[in-house]
């Protein structure tokens, strides 16, 4: 156990030993539902851009503060609905961006177009 300073109370100890035990294996591994509240990645940075003209849903780019920092990417809806995509993910998304507003833009979508 490492040295505890004169200013450390219990709880702070406490809080940094399940932080550890979080960041034990890689972050693309870690279950959410084994991770303590207090210990989840603090998003800073971040920016949402609305995807509707009603703001309904809203896509979110930040910076997520943990023991590696990444960029995350959310597409979320005003009910509290997340959806984490990856930076690959979102690469792909990119490169045929082209074809997804086609797809968007017509009346009746057809499915065969990407």
């Amino acid at each position: 156990m490492p040295v505890q300073h004169e200013d450390e109370d219990e709880d702070h100890l406490r809080w940094k030993q399940n932080c550890n035990k979080c960041f034990e294996e890689p972050p693309f591994k870690m279950k959410c539902k084994n991770i303590p509240e207090s210990c989840q990645a603090t998003r800073i940075l971040g920016r949402r851009y609305t995807l509707t003209t009603t703001s309904h849903k809203y896509l979110e780019i930040g910076l997520n503060v943990q023991s590696v920092s990444v960029v995350e990417i959310v597409l979320g809806d005003n009910r509290g609905k997340q959806l984490t995509l990856r930076i690959d993910t979102w690469g792909k998304l990119m490169e045929n961006r082209g074809a997804i507003q086609r797809l968007l833009e017509v009346s009746k979508p057809s499915y065969f177009l990407l």
